[in-house]
């Protein structure tokens, strides 16, 4: 995946892609921690899943904590049942009504549960579903309104933010120049010596977003005036914090 989004494969639908310097921490971390803030159930969680199974099997990720909604902001949120719907899912298709599958794809989806299965019960894998993902407060709080959260983000080497309404959260909701960097809309939690490297992983769906160069910004609007909330066009953005002077 990341050699086809550097290569300029998918660019065209970036609007900004920090994936190269994502890749420079990721390869760095070994045995380390990454947590994942969820957005949408179903088929986007199992690719969610599916990356947490890599990171461990890599050797990348000693924890990884995922962090569902205690309550679904949107009707799509991830909570706690959904996740472990998907994992008994996996782990027993026919249950679910799945047809059409062969022995052997059968085999392996069960074995895919069943690690996963082990993973929750070793602690390698945690679900935290704080009450501050539903709460009023923008992210850029979580050191003062979510200082709980914030002491248990700052435990790992990189957080992963999912979803439009996570960056909207990430960023205050404000309009701000698309040019101003990622760093600065996100706030003290991009200054803060105990960061985390934070990425966002965003399909942009309304008008407000940062960090994207004044000309990939020029292009965007030439081709269509409503890219930043058509949800065709997304971005890849890392705030490094504490990872800043090692990439």
């Amino acid at each position: 995946m990341q050699a086809r989004i550097s290569s300029g494969e998918n660019n065209s639908k970036l609007a900004a892609n920090d994936t190269d310097r994502i890749w420079k921490i990721v390869s760095q971390v070994h045995g380390g921690r990454v947590d994942i803030v969820l957005d949408n159930a179903g088929f986007e969680l199992l690719q969610d899943v599916l990356l947490a199974h890599w990171l461990v099997a890599a050797g990348i990720a000693a924890k990884v904590v995922f962090h569902p909604k205690r309550i679904p902001w949107y009707v799509s949120d991830v909570t706690n049942t959904d996740f472990h719907w998907l994992v008994d899912a996996i782990q027993s298709p026919a249950s679910v009504g799945a047809t059409g599958l062969s022995t052997a794809d059968e085999r392996v989806l069960q074995g895919l549960g069943a690690r996963w299965n082990e993973l929750l019960n070793a602690g390698v894998w945690e679900l935290h579903d704080e009450l501050f993902w539903t709460g009023p407060y923008g992210y850029r709080y979580l050191p003062t309104k979510g200082a709980d959260v914030w002491a248990g983000l700052t435990n790992s080497d990189m957080v992963i933010f999912k979803g439009d309404l996570n960056y909207r959260k990430l960023v205050y909701d404000l309009q701000w120049p698309v040019s101003t960097p990622f760093v600065d809309a996100i706030g003290p939690i991009a200054d803060d010596p105990t960061a985390p490297a934070i990425v966002a992983l965003r399909t942009s769906k309304c008008d407000t977003i940062a960090g994207v160069e004044p000309q990939r910004a020029n292009e965007l609007f030439a081709q269509r005036k409503d890219w930043m909330y058509s949800g065709e066009y997304g971005v890849i953005q890392l705030s490094p914090g504490r990872w800043a002077n090692r990439i």
